[in-house]
Protein backbone atom coordinates (compact mmCIF):
# COMPACT_ATOMS: atom_id res chain seq x y z
CA UNK A 1 0.00 0.00 0.00
CA UNK A 2 1.36 3.42 -0.68
CA UNK A 3 1.50 5.79 1.36
CA UNK A 4 2.63 9.71 1.15
CA UNK A 5 5.08 10.30 3.79
CA UNK A 6 7.05 13.88 4.57
CA UNK A 7 10.18 14.22 5.47
CA UNK A 8 12.00 16.48 7.85
CA UNK A 9 15.76 17.86 7.12
CA UNK A 10 17.98 19.52 9.87
CA UNK A 11 20.81 21.18 7.76
CA UNK A 12 24.23 22.37 9.31
CA UNK A 13 25.14 25.42 7.04
CA UNK A 14 29.36 25.47 8.52
CA UNK A 15 29.35 21.69 7.81
CA UNK A 16 27.14 21.70 4.73
CA UNK A 17 25.71 18.37 6.82
CA UNK A 18 22.19 17.94 7.33
CA UNK A 19 20.07 14.83 8.58
CA UNK A 20 16.84 13.48 7.15
CA UNK A 21 13.56 11.83 9.29
CA UNK A 22 10.25 10.66 7.70
CA UNK A 23 7.44 10.58 9.50
CA UNK A 24 3.50 10.56 8.04
CA UNK A 25 2.85 14.08 9.53
CA UNK A 26 4.59 17.60 9.60
CA UNK A 27 2.73 18.02 13.39
CA UNK A 28 4.15 18.83 16.70
CA UNK A 29 5.08 15.52 17.06
CA UNK A 30 6.54 14.82 14.69
CA UNK A 31 8.86 17.24 14.20
CA UNK A 32 9.67 17.05 17.89
CA UNK A 33 10.61 13.38 17.23
CA UNK A 34 12.63 14.35 14.25
CA UNK A 35 14.76 16.89 16.09
CA UNK A 36 15.49 14.46 19.29
CA UNK A 37 16.27 11.67 17.46
CA UNK A 38 18.74 13.80 15.37
CA UNK A 39 19.99 15.41 18.73
CA UNK A 40 20.90 12.05 19.79
CA UNK A 41 22.81 10.73 16.78
CA UNK A 42 25.04 14.04 16.18
CA UNK A 43 25.46 14.12 19.82
CA UNK A 44 24.68 17.66 20.70
CA UNK A 45 21.88 20.40 20.38
CA UNK A 46 22.37 23.64 18.02
CA UNK A 47 22.15 26.75 19.78
CA UNK A 48 19.73 28.18 18.32
CA UNK A 49 17.36 26.68 15.24
CA UNK A 50 16.05 28.56 12.06
CA UNK A 51 12.75 26.80 10.66
CA UNK A 52 11.09 27.34 7.41
CA UNK A 53 8.10 25.66 6.62
CA UNK A 54 7.22 24.44 10.37
CA UNK A 55 3.66 25.01 10.32
CA UNK A 56 3.28 22.21 12.45
CA UNK A 57 5.02 23.37 15.70
CA UNK A 58 4.83 27.19 15.01
CA UNK A 59 4.22 30.10 12.99
CA UNK A 60 4.91 33.61 12.43
CA UNK A 61 1.81 36.47 12.70
CA UNK A 62 3.11 39.91 11.57
CA UNK A 63 5.61 40.45 14.43
CA UNK A 64 4.76 37.38 16.88
CA UNK A 65 5.76 33.79 16.98
CA UNK A 66 3.53 31.44 17.97
CA UNK A 67 3.84 28.02 18.98
CA UNK A 68 2.13 25.01 19.55
CA UNK A 69 1.99 23.89 23.40
CA UNK A 70 4.46 20.61 22.68
CA UNK A 71 6.92 22.60 20.64
CA UNK A 72 7.53 25.07 23.63
CA UNK A 73 8.29 22.65 26.37
CA UNK A 74 10.38 20.58 23.86
CA UNK A 75 12.61 23.79 23.19
CA UNK A 76 12.80 25.33 26.81
CA UNK A 77 13.79 21.14 27.63
CA UNK A 78 16.82 21.20 25.28
CA UNK A 79 17.69 24.92 25.85
CA UNK A 80 17.60 26.13 22.15
CA UNK A 81 16.51 29.35 20.49
CA UNK A 82 14.35 29.49 17.28
CA UNK A 83 13.14 31.86 15.17
CA UNK A 84 11.15 31.44 11.92
CA UNK A 85 12.00 32.70 7.77
CA UNK A 86 10.05 35.55 6.61
CA UNK A 87 7.37 34.32 4.15
CA UNK A 88 8.64 34.35 0.53
CA UNK A 89 12.24 35.31 1.64
CA UNK A 90 14.42 32.64 -0.07
CA UNK A 91 17.93 34.54 0.83
CA UNK A 92 17.10 33.17 4.92
CA UNK A 93 17.10 29.36 3.66
CA UNK A 94 19.01 28.71 0.96
CA UNK A 95 21.35 26.37 2.73
CA UNK A 96 18.20 24.21 4.20
CA UNK A 97 16.28 24.23 0.22
CA UNK A 98 19.79 23.13 -1.24
CA UNK A 99 19.95 20.21 1.53
CA UNK A 100 16.16 19.50 1.10
CA UNK A 101 17.04 18.77 -2.60
CA UNK A 102 20.01 16.61 -2.52
CA UNK A 103 18.72 14.47 0.11
CA UNK A 104 15.64 13.52 -1.68
CA UNK A 105 17.89 13.15 -4.99
CA UNK A 106 20.37 10.82 -2.86
CA UNK A 107 18.42 9.03 -0.67
CA UNK A 108 14.57 9.23 -1.74
CA UNK A 109 15.18 7.73 -5.37
CA UNK A 110 13.84 5.01 -6.12
CA UNK A 111 11.21 5.23 -3.73
CA UNK A 112 11.58 3.16 -0.60
CA UNK A 113 9.69 0.00 0.58
CA UNK A 114 9.11 0.86 4.39
CA UNK A 115 8.23 -1.54 7.22
CA UNK A 116 8.82 0.70 10.09
CA UNK A 117 9.23 3.97 10.41
CA UNK A 118 11.34 3.90 13.37
CA UNK A 119 14.13 1.27 11.83
CA UNK A 120 13.84 3.22 8.72
CA UNK A 121 14.70 6.39 10.60
CA UNK A 122 17.56 4.73 12.69
CA UNK A 123 19.18 3.74 9.12
CA UNK A 124 17.97 6.90 7.49
CA UNK A 125 20.57 9.21 10.33
CA UNK A 126 23.47 6.73 9.17
CA UNK A 127 22.74 6.82 5.17
CA UNK A 128 22.92 10.97 5.69
CA UNK A 129 26.15 10.78 7.38
CA UNK A 130 27.11 8.72 4.06
CA UNK A 131 26.83 11.19 1.91
CA UNK A 132 29.36 13.34 3.49
CA UNK A 133 31.64 14.64 0.80
CA UNK A 134 34.40 17.52 0.22
CA UNK A 135 32.82 20.60 1.19
CA UNK A 136 32.10 22.47 -1.91
CA UNK A 137 33.88 26.17 -1.20
CA UNK A 138 36.37 24.80 2.42
CA UNK A 139 37.65 21.80 0.67
CA UNK A 140 37.66 20.01 3.82
CA UNK A 141 35.63 16.90 4.53
CA UNK A 142 32.24 17.87 5.18
CA UNK A 143 32.32 14.83 8.06
CA UNK A 144 35.46 16.28 9.92
CA UNK A 145 33.78 19.72 9.84
CA UNK A 146 30.53 18.45 11.28
CA UNK A 147 32.80 17.92 14.62
CA UNK A 148 33.70 21.77 14.89
CA UNK A 149 29.97 22.16 14.47
CA UNK A 150 29.50 19.53 17.78
CA UNK A 151 31.58 21.91 19.80
CA UNK A 152 29.44 24.59 19.35
CA UNK A 153 26.54 22.98 20.53
CA UNK A 154 25.29 22.58 23.72
CA UNK A 155 24.89 18.81 25.61
CA UNK A 156 22.26 16.52 25.81
CA UNK A 157 20.25 17.05 29.13
CA UNK A 158 20.13 13.76 31.21
CA UNK A 159 16.94 12.89 30.76
CA UNK A 160 15.53 12.80 27.04
CA UNK A 161 12.11 14.88 26.24
CA UNK A 162 9.15 12.42 26.24
CA UNK A 163 7.82 13.43 23.26
CA UNK A 164 3.64 13.46 23.61
CA UNK A 165 0.49 14.75 23.53
CA UNK A 166 -2.30 14.10 25.80
CA UNK A 167 -5.86 14.64 25.49
CA UNK A 168 -8.68 13.00 27.00
CA UNK A 169 -11.50 11.58 25.17
CA UNK A 170 -14.81 9.38 26.02
CA UNK A 171 -15.55 5.65 25.15
CA UNK A 172 -18.45 5.24 22.53
CA UNK A 173 -20.91 2.21 23.60
CA UNK A 174 -18.24 -0.25 21.84
CA UNK A 175 -15.63 1.05 23.74
CA UNK A 176 -13.98 3.45 21.03
CA UNK A 177 -12.63 6.76 21.55
CA UNK A 178 -12.62 9.32 18.65
CA UNK A 179 -9.41 11.47 18.57
CA UNK A 180 -8.28 13.79 15.93
CA UNK A 181 -11.84 14.56 14.22
CA UNK A 182 -12.15 11.33 12.45
CA UNK A 183 -10.19 8.47 13.76
CA UNK A 184 -11.29 6.37 15.95
CA UNK A 185 -9.18 3.57 18.09
CA UNK A 186 -10.92 0.58 19.81
CA UNK A 187 -10.59 -0.39 23.41
CA UNK A 188 -12.13 -2.87 25.58
CA UNK A 189 -15.46 -2.92 25.50
CA UNK A 190 -15.66 -2.92 29.21
CA UNK A 191 -14.86 0.43 28.94
CA UNK A 192 -17.60 1.76 27.53
CA UNK A 193 -18.71 5.10 28.55
CA UNK A 194 -14.96 6.02 30.58
CA UNK A 195 -13.08 9.03 30.39
CA UNK A 196 -9.79 7.92 28.74
CA UNK A 197 -6.42 9.59 28.58
CA UNK A 198 -5.10 9.45 25.25
CA UNK A 199 -1.44 9.94 24.73
CA UNK A 200 -0.38 11.18 21.19
CA UNK A 201 2.70 10.53 19.90
CA UNK A 202 4.54 10.71 16.54
CA UNK A 203 4.00 6.96 15.03
CA UNK A 204 1.57 5.73 18.04
CA UNK A 205 -1.37 6.19 19.82
CA UNK A 206 -1.47 4.97 23.92
CA UNK A 207 -4.79 4.75 25.71
CA UNK A 208 -4.70 5.07 28.97
CA UNK A 209 -7.40 4.15 32.25
CA UNK A 210 -7.90 7.68 34.19
CA UNK A 211 -6.09 5.76 36.74
CA UNK A 212 -2.88 5.74 34.23
CA UNK A 213 -3.04 1.97 33.32
CA UNK A 214 -2.45 1.23 29.75
CA UNK A 215 -5.06 -0.40 27.64
CA UNK A 216 -4.35 -1.18 24.21
CA UNK A 217 -1.94 0.80 21.91
CA UNK A 218 -1.96 1.60 18.05
CA UNK A 219 -0.76 3.28 15.17
CA UNK A 220 -2.04 6.60 14.84
CA UNK A 221 -3.87 7.60 11.95
CA UNK A 222 -3.34 10.28 9.67
CA UNK A 223 -5.45 11.96 7.11
CA UNK A 224 -8.94 13.81 6.84
CA UNK A 225 -10.50 10.83 5.68
CA UNK A 226 -12.28 8.68 8.76
CA UNK A 227 -10.26 5.50 9.98
CA UNK A 228 -11.12 2.82 12.44
CA UNK A 229 -8.60 0.55 14.11
CA UNK A 230 -11.06 -2.21 14.32
CA UNK A 231 -8.63 -4.77 12.24
CA UNK A 232 -6.97 -8.04 13.55
CA UNK A 233 -3.81 -6.38 13.87
CA UNK A 234 -4.57 -3.26 15.80
CA UNK A 235 -5.82 -6.07 18.79
CA UNK A 236 -3.07 -7.45 18.68
CA UNK A 237 -0.87 -5.33 21.72
CA UNK A 238 -4.44 -5.44 23.42
CA UNK A 239 -4.50 -9.15 23.22
CA UNK A 240 -0.99 -9.65 24.55
CA UNK A 241 -2.24 -8.18 27.83
CA UNK A 242 -5.49 -9.78 28.04
CA UNK A 243 -4.89 -13.22 26.19
CA UNK A 244 -8.39 -14.57 28.03
CA UNK A 245 -10.09 -12.80 25.10
CA UNK A 246 -8.05 -14.76 22.89
CA UNK A 247 -11.06 -16.93 21.61
CA UNK A 248 -13.34 -14.21 20.95
CA UNK A 249 -10.97 -12.25 19.16
CA UNK A 250 -11.43 -10.63 15.57
CA UNK A 251 -7.32 -12.34 15.13
CA UNK A 252 -8.38 -15.24 15.61
CA UNK A 253 -11.45 -15.52 13.48
CA UNK A 254 -9.43 -14.25 10.88
CA UNK A 255 -6.33 -16.72 11.19
CA UNK A 256 -5.98 -19.83 9.11
CA UNK A 257 -7.83 -23.18 10.86
CA UNK A 258 -4.59 -24.46 11.62
CA UNK A 259 -2.95 -21.49 13.15
CA UNK A 260 -5.89 -20.77 15.51
CA UNK A 261 -6.19 -24.55 16.38
CA UNK A 262 -3.06 -24.28 17.31
CA UNK A 263 -2.71 -21.20 19.30
CA UNK A 264 -6.12 -22.81 21.07
CA UNK A 265 -3.97 -25.41 22.61
CA UNK A 266 -1.24 -22.94 24.16
CA UNK A 267 -0.94 -22.14 28.44
CA UNK A 268 -1.54 -18.56 28.69
CA UNK A 269 2.37 -18.07 28.90
CA UNK A 270 3.19 -19.13 25.31
CA UNK A 271 -0.10 -17.62 23.41
CA UNK A 272 1.17 -14.62 24.89
CA UNK A 273 4.59 -15.24 23.72
CA UNK A 274 2.75 -15.91 20.57
CA UNK A 275 0.60 -13.31 19.75
CA UNK A 276 3.85 -10.66 20.81
CA UNK A 277 5.67 -12.40 18.35
CA UNK A 278 3.28 -12.09 15.96
CA UNK A 279 2.65 -8.02 16.96
CA UNK A 280 6.24 -7.73 16.15
CA UNK A 281 6.13 -9.60 12.38
CA UNK A 282 3.26 -7.07 11.60
CA UNK A 283 5.22 -4.31 12.16
CA UNK A 284 8.01 -5.58 9.98
CA UNK A 285 5.93 -6.89 7.29
CA UNK A 286 2.00 -5.80 7.54
CA UNK A 287 -0.61 -8.37 8.68
CA UNK A 288 -0.70 -10.11 5.23
CA UNK A 289 3.17 -10.86 5.41
CA UNK A 290 2.88 -11.85 9.43
CA UNK A 291 0.04 -14.46 8.27
CA UNK A 292 1.95 -15.81 5.57
CA UNK A 293 4.98 -16.38 7.79
CA UNK A 294 3.39 -17.80 10.77
CA UNK A 295 1.31 -20.29 8.89
CA UNK A 296 4.56 -21.26 6.73
CA UNK A 297 6.37 -21.95 9.99
CA UNK A 298 3.79 -23.56 11.79
CA UNK A 299 3.73 -26.33 7.78
CA UNK A 300 7.33 -26.32 8.56
CA UNK A 301 8.11 -26.91 11.81
CA UNK A 302 5.24 -27.82 13.47
CA UNK A 303 5.72 -25.44 15.96
CA UNK A 304 5.32 -21.34 16.62
CA UNK A 305 8.11 -19.55 18.57
CA UNK A 306 10.01 -16.35 18.03
CA UNK A 307 13.03 -17.90 16.40
CA UNK A 308 10.95 -19.75 13.91
CA UNK A 309 8.35 -17.30 12.57
CA UNK A 310 11.10 -14.90 12.10
CA UNK A 311 13.02 -16.71 10.06
CA UNK A 312 9.72 -17.60 7.93
CA UNK A 313 9.23 -13.99 8.06
CA UNK A 314 12.77 -13.39 6.67
CA UNK A 315 12.44 -16.33 3.98
CA UNK A 316 8.62 -15.14 2.48
CA UNK A 317 8.88 -11.68 2.40
CA UNK A 318 12.30 -11.48 1.43
CA UNK A 319 13.54 -9.70 -1.74
CA UNK A 320 16.99 -9.84 -3.70
CA UNK A 321 19.41 -9.81 -1.40
CA UNK A 322 21.68 -6.29 -1.43
CA UNK A 323 25.00 -5.51 -0.15
CA UNK A 324 26.65 -2.92 2.04
CA UNK A 325 28.94 -2.79 -0.09
CA UNK A 326 30.01 -3.85 -3.81
CA UNK A 327 30.83 -7.70 -3.99
CA UNK A 328 33.04 -9.04 -7.22
CA UNK A 329 31.99 -12.46 -7.78
CA UNK A 330 35.05 -12.42 -10.95
CA UNK A 331 37.51 -14.42 -8.24
CA UNK A 332 35.04 -17.58 -7.98
CA UNK A 333 35.09 -17.78 -11.68
CA UNK A 334 38.71 -17.57 -11.82
CA UNK A 335 38.79 -20.26 -8.94
CA UNK A 336 36.71 -22.52 -10.73
CA UNK A 337 38.58 -22.24 -13.96
CA UNK A 338 41.73 -22.88 -12.22
CA UNK A 339 39.78 -26.19 -10.55
CA UNK A 340 39.31 -27.43 -14.39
Amino acid sequence: MKKRLSYFVLSFPFSNMGFAQVFPSENSECVCQALKQTFEYVGGVPMRIVFDNATGVGRRVCEAIRTTETFTAFAAHYGFGFSFCNPSSGHEKGNVERKVDFIRHNLFVPVYRIYSVENFNERLLGMCTDLAKEHYMKGEDEGRLLMEDRLAMSGLPDKAFNVVRYVTAKASKQGKVQVDGRHFYSTDPSLAGSTLVVALRATKVGIYTEDGELVCEHERAYGSAPSDSANPASQLPLLSFKVGAWKNSQVRDVLPGDVAAYMDKLGKPDLRAVLRTMDSQVGRYGWDGAVEAISLALSSTGRLDESTVAMAAASANSASIVYDEPIDLGVYDAAMRRAV
